[in-house]
């Protein structure tokens, strides 16, 4: 599984961004924010070509496909799939279930991805089999790293491993117009000019997280997405925390 850190965003109390980070002093109160992406793939290349309906290793029947690299390590029996070309991302196969797997190199789907067994993917296309479960869990472990420190998220007050939590969240949990929940956070992944969330608590601009105060705001016809965010819980009972955490799942 792959993971990708996009963006990485600082505010101070009254909303500003920080850009020095050195000014970040302890007691401030400070919001950060992680765009994240996860995905998990086997690729085709002219080093890693993958072989579509493949017979080898004592298979029997179609639609076998193996990867020498194990690409297919977080794929299990049941879950959908995407084929396309990853430099323009034109889609190849839209849908495509695995049905079988013997191990991370090795796996089956009920479609046939190429006519003649023992195929090659082409390298010049470039192909990228990738999985399209939605995530709908998250864990992020955190800790303060003093000067010349090695990475490690052990608590300087008792030891214990620091971690926020969030579990059955849908990333699909998004709105594009419509009414809003009060007491509800929201983030705005996508602001579509003309669009006002102002009255009800928000901004209007992309990026930003609110609390909703209202239900309808002045304007929202022009497409803005936006997505619920979830508290996160700490692993454990640590009453010398002070801060809180909460996630937005989308794509």
């Amino acid at each position: 599984m792959a993971f990708d850190l996009t963006a990485l965003s600082i505010q101070d109390e009254f909303g500003n961004n920080v850009t020095d980070y050195s000014r970040c002093n302890v007691g401030d109160k400070l919001t950060i924010t992680y765009d994240v992406s996860v995905y998990s793939y086997a690729k085709a290349s002219t080093s890693n070509q993958i072989i579509l309906n493949y017979s080898g290793s004592g298979v029997i029947g179609l639609n076998w496909v193996y990867d020498a690299q194990g690409g297919f390590k977080d794929f299990k029996i049941g879950d959908t799939c995407e084929r396309k070309r990853w430099t323009d991302n034109a889609v190849l196969n839209a849908s495509i279930v695995v049905t079988d797997k013997v191990n991370d190199q090795l796996i089956k789907f009920d479609t046939d991805l190429a006519s003649v067994a023992g195929t090659y993917d082409d390298p010049t296309e470039q192909s990228i089999i990738n999985l399209k479960a939605s995530i709908t869990a998250l864990k992020y472990f955190w800790n303060f790293i003093e000067n010349d420190e090695a990475i490690n998220y052990n608590s300087k007050i008792d030891n214990s491993i620091q971690l926020l939590l969030a579990q059955s969240v849908l990333s699909t949990n998004t709105q594009t117009s419509g009414v809003l929940v009060v007491g509800q956070k929201y983030y705005i992944s996508d602001y579509n000019a003309g669009d006002d969330f102002t009255n009800v608590g928000g901004a209007n601009v992309t990026g930003k997280i609110f609390t909703a105060t209202g239900t309808t705001p002045t304007t929202y016809s022009n497409g803005s997405t936006l997505n619920k965010a979830y508290d996160m819980v700490f692993q454990g009972a640590k009453p010398y925390q002070t801060g809180s955490g909460f996630n937005c799942l989308y794509g």
